[in-house]
């Protein structure tokens, strides 16, 4: 509760000389151990626990860094962490040649970025204890909390006693100080009364603070006990009247002090957190007082941002009230909440809902996302620093360009082509990931797969080497296969995906190296070419064209080409030899059909389909002796076979296998690494085609590939010795 209140409120203490100074310094020291710091302190109060050339970061936070990174686990997450902070100390080690002693002594002098890249660390320190916490055993985590339990009741115990011999100290202070004759003659004799008040507006806060939680808890576990039908109870209601009287003392009785702004601060972020109607619009009054009296305070920035969100969160929301405000925090480029304000800046716009407003609102999430990108560079920072604003900036970049053109005439796939093309920056930063996301809208929440083609096809034309591109290939299958029912594209389409992606191809060259990425793209590969195959083996068999087959042995050719060791190769070399062995009137291609058919009786060992293969191969025999008493001529063999490019013959090539070890990355139960954003497993293999696409990028998560679109597909069993029959129930000589 009020977890703004303690992180922003902050003090700054006076300097006094003499007698005064000395007597501060005896209150001070009863208060400071409750007491948290005023705003204006931040910096100075963190270099003053600093060594005085040392780590800028502090050392509190390195010793924090050592104890987390000992011993800890090496999860891949982990290791991205580790990583972010060793840069970030890298950073932190250059800067510190860049402040001097004299900056180190003085308080709002030291380098904005140094303060980022200290906050920046403690995220990525507090993900770390997170890291840690989750490798425990919960055996082992009960013990630790039975053992801390009873240790944790009595400090807390003796925190609650302190705060209150605290409190009392400071009121019989506060109550006699006007009778004080050594506090009436201090020159700043306002300033040390202000600050002691503010300090007990503090303690005060903490105590009814704890006093709510115990009520809260309290009121839960009767709500648990309660029977079912039974009514509950009022909830107790948060009191903070101690707390915010006190902190309007300081307004009231000493408006001269430099702690009127940190008082009118905390009465704000008090009624804000309260929650109620009233409460949140006497904070945003509040508020506004702050920023008209106190322009130049380090509250304003947030102060703005906050009566945006009052006017923005209102039931029925008002956004051009907030637009001004959110605005007015672009002044401070360099306050916590200029990308905060930059975004919601492009949801007031969104919001609003009219064609200019749709343009403000892509050029206000488009600086969110450049600006986020800007912050990382120079900090060093990842998710651990930036959560998801980016990624939300970039989500509705998309969602605006999803839109119907009759709401916004920018809206349309082109005009986001357009958009991205316009920046270079733009383009490489965060282009794929709206454009495909863009796409996922289309399939997901609009229901328009003729869109949500076009998005991916143009994703991978404009980032052609993504490592992703294959499974946005595979989204477009299942496109037309579940959901536009095209067949022949979506056969198409798994021709594509075998020819771009292949080994060889500029994008294959482009991730060399990554052998989980190259595993993962062959599992796919081998799963939709293999459909292809069972489909133009059938289409042959079926028709009994001379295209036809071609075409299956053009498949079939280059499915052994590049998975010439998959356990799927047998089945697919022996369908190959009965095509080329059906091939009409053509010698040569049954003198092929033999060598063939010899290869899977010898090659391969005991297989499924060696004693047919071994049957077909003395009946080829006969016949050739047949036609050469005839006096025909009988060939040597060539396999000079065409070559299939995204379902079209092409070129012929000849198949030449070596002998090697077994191929890798071609089982199909084997599943694709999470490669970037939005990459994850599809689920179950298909049967009779591709199933509804998921959500995202998918990769494939194994399964057996069965041919597409509710045909009867070839039966996979042992093939009959006979060549001449040519049904699909395995006496056609094609096991399919």
């Amino acid at each position: 509760v009020m977890a703004n209140l303690r992180n922003k409120r902050r003090g700054c203490r006076r300097a006094a000389s003499g007698f005064a100074a000395a007597f501060l310094a005896v209150v001070l020291l009863l208060l400071t151990s409750a007491a948290p710091l005023r705003a204006q302190e931040a910096v100075g109060d963190t270099l003053a626990r600093l060594e005085p050339m040392g780590s800028l970061l502090g050392r509190d936070l390195i010793d924090r860094w050592r104890t987390l990174t000992t011993g800890i686990e090496r999860t891949p997450e982990v290791e991205s962490l580790i990583n972010q902070g060793r840069l970030i100390l890298f950073q932190v080690d250059a800067l510190s040649e860049q402040v001097t002693a004299a900056e180190l002594e003085q308080r709002g002098t030291v380098n904005l970025r140094i303060v980022r890249l200290r906050g920046a660390f403690k995220r990525i320190l507090r993900a770390l204890e997170i890291q840690r916490a989750r490798n425990y055993p919960l055996d082992k985590l009960k013990q630790i909390r039975r053992k801390y339990a009873s240790e944790l009741n009595q400090v807390t115990t003796q925190i609650a006693q302190k705060r209150k011999d605290l409190i009392k100290k400071a009121e019989i202070f506060l109550n006699t100080y006007d009778q004080n004759p050594v506090i009436q003659r201090v020159a700043n004799r306002d300033e040390i009364v202000a600050e002691v008040m503010f300090r007990l507006g503090d303690l005060y806060y903490q105590e009814e603070d704890e006093a709510y939680i115990d009520k809260f808890e309290q009121w839960s576990l009767e709500v648990a006990q309660l029977p079912p039908d039974a009514p509950e109870p009022p909830e107790p209601k948060r009191d903070f009247t101690r707390s915010i009287n006190t902190f309007r003392r300081i307004i009231d009785e000493f408006p001269n002090t430099s702690y009127v702004a940190d008082a009118l601060y905390n009465i704000a972020v008090i009624n804000t957190e309260q929650g109620t109607t009233s409460s949140r619009r006497q904070a945003k009054d509040t508020f506004r007082t702050l920023v008209s009296n106190f322009p130049e305070s380090r509250y304003t920035p947030e102060s703005l941002y906050r009566i945006g969100d009052f006017y923005f969160m209102l039931p029925q929301s008002d956004p051009e009230s907030a637009i001004p405000f959110y605005e007015k925090v672009l002044e401070f480029p360099e306050s916590e909440q200029y990308d905060d304000a930059l975004y919601m800046l492009g949801w007031c716009y969104f919001t609003i809902g009219t064609q200019e407003a749709y343009e403000k609102a892509v050029e206000y999430f488009d600086a969110t996302v450049m600006y986020t990108f800007d912050e990382r560079e120079q900090t060093g920072g990842g998710a651990a620093s930036f959560i998801n604003l980016a990624d939300e900036a970039i989500k509705y970049l998309a969602v605006s360009f999803s839109l119907d053109p009759e709401e916004w005439s920018g809206a349309g796939i082109d005009s986001a082509v357009a958009f991205l093309e316009a920046d270079s920056l733009r383009l490489s930063r965060y282009g794929f990931d709206m454009m495909h996301t863009l796409g996922d809208l289309y399939r997901d929440e609009i229901g328009d797969e003729v869109s949500a083609v076009e998005a991916y096809e143009r994703t991978i034309e404009l980032y052609p080497t993504n490592e992703l591109d294959p499974w946005l290939r595979e989204n477009i299958i299942k496109l037309y296969q579940a959901e536009i029912g095209d067949l022949d594209s979506a056969y198409v389409e798994r021709g594509r995906l075998f020819a771009d992606y292949r080994r060889g191809t500029p994008w294959d060259k482009a991730h060399a190296g990554d052998t989980e990425l190259r595993q993962a793209t062959d599992t796919l590969l081998a799963k939709y070419y293999y459909t292809n195959f069972n489909i133009a083996v059938k289409n042959a068999l079926d028709t009994d064209s001379k295209e036809a087959i071609d075409e299956a042995l053009a498949v079939t050719q280059n499915y052994l080409i590049e998975f010439p060791f998959s356990e799927k190769t047998p089945r697919v070399q022996y369908n190959m030899a009965a095509l080329l062995e059906k091939y009409p009137d053509n010698t040569q291609y049954l003198v092929n059909a033999y060598e063939a058919y010899e290869d899977v009786v010898t090659r391969w060992g005991e297989n499924d389909y060696r004693e047919n293969a071994a049957q077909r191969m003395v009946a080829i025999a006969l016949s050739l002796v047949d036609r050469e008493h005839q006096g025909e001529p009988i060939p040597d063999p060539t396999f000079a076979l065409p070559e299939v490019k995204g379902g079209k013959v092409v070129a012929g090539r000849r198949m030449e296998v070596e002998e090697e070890a077994p191929q890798e990355g071609v089982k199909e139960e084997e599943t694709a690494p999470e490669t970037g954003e939005g990459a994850g497993a599809a689920g179950e293999g298909e049967t009779g085609g591709e199933g509804g696409a998921e959500a995202g990028v998918e990769q494939p998560a194994g399964g057996e590939e069965q041919p597409v679109g509710g045909e009867e597909q070839p039966a996979e069993e042992q093939p009959a010795a006979e060549p001449e029959a040519v049904d699909t129930t395995g006496a056609g000589g094609c096991s399919s």
